[in-house]
């Protein structure tokens, strides 16, 4: 990677990659985008788990060719294989004894 040094008026910031996009952005504005992404990552990875929760409370684990979860799939708009691995995911995120099953 390159580190370059960025100026915006008498502010430095250091920059890992040479971008000249990024460096037309005031860092102050950048860092805002950047905790703004992570907000929304880490909003995503939640809503991730709540979809999977919730095939596990509608079927339990189920495979990607049940017919339930087929029919679920259809009708939230989503690949079974996607539902069946959130379902997997969320399964793996709770101890065994506090599982929603």
């Amino acid at each position: 990677m390159l580190e370059s040094t960025i100026r915006h008026g008498s502010k430095e910031a250091s920059s890992m990659h040479d971008s000249p996009a990024i460096n037309d952005i005031d860092p102050a504005v950048w860092e805002g985008m950047v905790r703004q992404g992570k907000a929304l990552v880490q909003k995503q990875q939640r809503l991730r788990l709540e979809l999977g929760n919730l095939v596990l409370e509608a079927l339990g684990p189920c495979s990607e060719d049940d017919e339930d979860l087929l029919l679920f799939a259809r009708q939230v708009g989503m690949t079974p294989a996607t539902l069946s691995s959130l379902a997997r995911l969320a399964a793996s995120s709770w101890p065994p004894e506090a599982q929603p099953l």
